[in-house]
C-alpha cells in the first residue's frame, strides 16, 4: 500500500535525525552515535535501505547523483554541504557522516521504496531549489 509506505518514510525521517544523535549525552564524538534503526524503520525488519550493498562515501554532487541512481542496494555516506536536486532510487540508505552533512536543495522520492534517510540536514531555503524532500 503506497499510502502506508509514505507514512513509514515520514516517520523514519521524523525519528531518525542528526539531532537525535547530537543530543545523545553518551556520545563524545559524532562517529560514536548509534545508527541503529528506530521508529517505523525497525518494525518487523521491513525497511532495510541499502543493507547488504556497498558502503560508499561521496564528496560532491556528481558522485552523490551516481550513487543514488545506481540500481544496486547501497549505503551512501557524505559530509559537508552538497547542492543539487537528487532522485533517490530504491534500496538506498543516505547517511550524513558528520554534524555538517547537508543537502542544499532537494531529494526526490517518486515511485521508489525501501529508502532510509539518516543524520543529515536538508536546506532548501538557502538554495535555488524549492522543495527540501519531495515524495
Amino acid at each position: 500500500n503506497m499510502k502506508f509506505n509514505y507514512i513509514c518514510l515520514f516517520l523514519v525521517l521524523l525519528f531518525i535525525s542528526g539531532e537525535q544523535c547530537l543530543a545523545d549525552e553518551n556520545a563524545t564524538e559524532f562517529n560514536e552515535c548509534d545508527f541503529s534503526l528506530v521508529g517505523w524503520a525497525a518494525v518487523a525488519g521491513s525497511t532495510t535501505g541499502g543493507e547488504g550493498g556497498a558502503i560508499v562515501t561521496v564528496t560532491n554532487a556528481t558522485e552523490l547523483e551516481d550513487a543514488l541512481n545506481d540500481t544496486n542496494p547501497m549505503i551512501i555516506e557524505f559530509s559537508g554541504v552538497i547542492e543539487g536536486v537528487f532522485q533517490v532510487s530504491s534500496d538506498k540508505t543516505l547517511r550524513g557522516a558528520d554534524e555538517n552533512a547537508t543537502i542544499a536543495g532537494s531529494l526526490v522520492i517518486n515511485g521508489t521504496s525501501n529508502i532510509i534517510l539518516q543524520n543529515f540536514n536538508v536546506d532548501s531555503f538557502n538554495s535555488t531549489f524549492e522543495e527540501g524532500i519531495s515524495i
